[in-house]
């Protein structure tokens, strides 16, 4: 095992995924940190935690895809059946080569405490508590992932598959709250998914051991059909068939005993008070703002990454000029902001939405016109064109002004005040979600059809501000 063990955490730092599961996580983190308890004053570091822990959706499943699905694809995983160690203790090794990678971020987060010490007095009980919340979601997450990869020989369907399990037990709270919201049989087993409910409830500040128990069957029950799995490769490959030799009768006994043992936990989990603090809210009211979040989401990478990436690639243009531009747009903002809040004063959030959906579309349908013309060899830097190109892009980030109308829109349609913070910060979540999700996507479609269907896509994404505005109330 401890062959197996230094053999993949040797790989892990040999290759960039190591290295970039630590910098995403603590650049992410940092942010946050430095928002909620640098700037804000926050004594308490489960605000900046509770905010990243949706990155374990895109970080866990690329971290995860190849550790037995690249072994089972280039066929190199008969060692693993062949094997004089038994199949459990080369599970655990790979499970604990991972968990260092994930703890070697832990460890630096765990002395952002002692940071804010420095500056006031802090509850470290509730602190450290929240961090072991955290680091009990990412094993457990990390444990579901090897598990998914266990069952195919593609990294692809590994990591796709591994993102949907982990975004069920993101959302899990949210659809049980959708399927009944004073709770019934159904939402008792679904329960048992929710996985983010559990870390909220650490991050409360109450040792409920439930919560803890809990992660840790989810790690030994993911670990163990994990075994099963190429347990029953093994088998498979030494007689031809399958049958229920192939699985260890005590396994089967333990696994049934960890599932039933979580049904319970998520059954009790209903009586507790924590379960009204969950963050993640899905209402059938708030379906405008999360249809704007996610379109959001969207435009905004494609502001952020692709707009600047006319002016440098295809313009030539150095960072000097996007700089420039940049500190145009900031002072174009400062006018605008006003500007936009009267018109919101005066107007309301369903006519803004629509203002919002003509501006978007209007914006990067003429964006992605001249950046067309411009790949095409229409006009080059001399040209007056040039300057519509300028002005085009400083249109385009200036659409961010309008989230205003977004955060008013919450406000105006919660059903209870206490909601409005915790829907906006699932918006956050969601924004960033898109934005990881985007980036990728958008770049295929640049190099596959051209540059200017990136901002045309962009333009027709403002149909849901339109879908929006048709289901907001005149307020």
């Amino acid at each position: 095992m401890t062959a197996i063990y230094k053999r993949e955490l040797k790989s892990y730092f040999t290759t960039f995924l190591g290295p970039l599961f630590i910098g995403a996580t603590l650049f992410l983190l940092g942010i946050y940190f430095s928002v909620y308890n640098l700037f804000m004053g926050y004594p308490y570091i489960g605000y900046a935690l509770s905010s990243v822990v949706f990155l374990f959706l895109v970080s866990v499943p690329v971290l995860t895809m190849r550790i037995l699905a690249e072994e089972r694809r280039q066929k190199t995983d008969q060692l693993i059946l062949t094997s004089p160690v038994g199949v459990g203790r080369i599970v655990l090794g790979k499970f604990l080569a991972l968990a260092t990678v994930f703890a070697i971020p832990v460890m630096i987060i765990s002395l952002y405490p002692l940071v804010l010490a420095g500056f006031g007095t802090i509850a470290f009980g509730e602190t450290y508590l929240a961090i072991l919340g955290f680091f009990l979601y990412g094993l457990a997450s990390i444990a579901i992932g090897i598990f998914v990869s266990s069952l195919t020989e593609s990294q692809v369907i590994a990591a796709v598959l591994t993102f949907g399990i982990l975004f069920l037990g993101y959302v899990m709270s949210g659809l049980c709250n959708m399927i009944s919201p004073t709770g019934n049989f159904l939402t008792k087993i679904l329960g048992a998914f929710d996985m983010a409910g559990r870390f909220e409830g650490l991050l409360d500040g109450s040792l409920q051991m439930t919560d803890i128990v809990y992660f840790l069957s989810v790690i030994l029950l993911s670990l163990v059909f994990t075994v099963q799995s190429i347990q029953k490769r093994r088998y498979q490959i030494s007689t031809g068939t399958v049958s229920m030799g192939a699985y260890s009768t005590a396994v089967l006994v333990i696994s049934a005993g960890a599932v039933v043992l979580l049904a319970l936990m998520a059954m009790s989990s209903a009586q507790r008070d924590s379960v009204k603090n969950h963050k993640l809210l899905f209402r059938k009211r708030y379906m405008p703002y999360y249809m704007v979040t996610l379109a959001y989401g969207c435009q905004k990478r494609i502001r952020i990454v692709f707009a600047p990436w006319v002016i440098i690639n295809l313009l030539g243009q150095g960072a000097d000029t996007v700089a420039l531009l940049t500190i145009v747009t900031h002072f174009a903002g400062t006018l605008a902001a006003p500007v936009i809040g009267r018109m919101l004063d005066k107007l309301g959030v369903k006519k803004m939405l629509w203002i919002e959906a003509a501006y978007i579309a209007a914006t990067f349908s003429v964006m992605g016109l001249l950046a067309g013309m411009l790949a095409g060899g229409a006009f080059d830097l001399g040209s007056a064109l040039t300057w519509l190109v300028f002005g085009a892009y400083v249109l385009c980030i200036l659409f961010e002004q309008f989230n205003m109308v977004h955060s008013f829109m919450m406000r105006s349609i919660a059903l209870d005040p206490g909601e409005v913070t915790r829907t906006l910060s699932v918006g956050l979540s969601v924004d960033h979600v898109m934005a990881i999700i985007a980036s990728p996507v958008m770049g295929v479609i640049w190099h596959a059809w051209g540059v200017q269907y990136v901002f045309y896509l962009a333009a027709l994404s403002a149909v849901f501000q339109v879908a929006a505005a048709a289901m907001t109330r005149k307020v």
